[in-house]
């Protein structure tokens, strides 16, 4: 069973496969995922990748504690549609 991870990096598709304690990146048209999810997994991404500062990485982050939330809720809802969507065949976690 493969193990993937949904956690979301800047400058990368959100998904994660764990082999041997590493982490690689997964190219989404590799999974069996409907375009819709697919769509809302890079929607997702781009939201984060919004919240980097090129400037000054240190001080990258949502503009407020809402906005971090409502990205957290939004994580939560998508992982659940990845369970949903790769059933038993993928086991998946999340940071």
């Amino acid at each position: 069973m493969r193990t993937l991870k949904l956690m979301a990096d800047y400058d990368c598709f959100p998904l994660w496969e764990i082999l041997d304690n590493d982490l690689k990146n997964i190219d989404p048209s590799d999974l069996p995922l409907s375009n819709k999810l697919r769509n809302s997994l890079k929607i997702w991404s781009d939201k984060y990748n919004a919240t980097l500062n090129y400037d000054d990485p240190i001080n990258s982050g949502f503009e407020s504690e809402i906005d971090e939330q409502k990205f957290e809720q939004e994580g939560e809802a998508l992982f659940k549609f990845l369970k949903k969507e790769l059933g038993r065949e993928f086991r998946i976690i999340r940071s």
